[in-house]
């Protein structure tokens, strides 16, 4: 039996960034709460996840980093930075899918 040393490879990739995830959701939780209150922060989150809005959650986790954590702006910045950058691409995607398939038809 052969070992896929790829996908032996990606576990520990794929454990780090579900980490990384969880305490960035941890963050956008508190931060929230700490702003608007407990049931603001659950529909922020419920309408993150029903509707892959993310914009609540990404300011969530600055305001988590900065306002209750204590940390420095800029390190709020780089936390909610892969937030910003998935949420970026994912507008420019449906953007240009729309634009392409108007002209399709």
């Amino acid at each position: 039996m052969e070992i896929n040393w790829e996908r032996v490879a990606s576990v520990p990739l794929k454990i780090v960034f579900g980490f990384a995830g969880l305490v960035q959701i941890y963050l956008a939780c508190i931060g929230l709460e700490h702003h608007l209150g407990w049931w603001a922060a659950m529909g922020c989150l419920a309408v993150a996840v029903l509707f892959r809005f993310m914009l609540p959650p990404t300011v969530g986790t600055h305001f988590g980093v900065v306002n209750v954590v204590g940390w420095h702006w800029w390190v709020g910045v780089w936390v909610a930075a892969p937030g910003i950058i998935f949420m970026s691409s994912a507008f420019v995607y449906a953007l240009v899918r729309t634009e392409t398939d108007r002209f399709r038809n």
